[in-house]
């Protein structure tokens, strides 16, 4: 889907993106001061709580026949977090309110 996108700031997808192939990658050096001794493990708490902490998790199920190219068939798998987009609209919904990917669909 890289040449689904326009250019934005006179910069193609394939020039300005990193998963299409552009980008800037910028290796981050090594730490000059490196820690002596391994981060510290979770432990099990000797005395658990009884009661949840919170409401159980929704399962998150992308909208049916919601497909953004039918050229190309893309559906909500073929999207990351970085093209959702409120202006992703299809048959009246966006790609928020259609995809989990995108993070709002419950």
């Amino acid at each position: 889907f890289c040449g689904y996108f326009g250019y934005s700031n006179g910069k193609s997808p394939y020039e300005a993106c990193c998963i299409c192939g552009g980008g800037d990658h910028v290796p981050v050096p090594p730490s000059s001061n490196p820690s002596q001794s391994p981060s510290t493990t979770a432990t099990v708490s000797a005395n658990p709580s009884t009661v949840p902490t919170g409401s159980p998790t929704k399962l998150c199920i992308d909208e049916p026949n919601w497909v953004w190219d039918s050229d190309e068939n893309y559906d909500c798998s073929f999207l990351t977090l970085s093209f959702c987009s409120k202006d992703l609209v299809v048959n009246g919904m966006n790609s928020f309110d259609a995809c989990c990917v995108c993070g709002v669909r419950i």
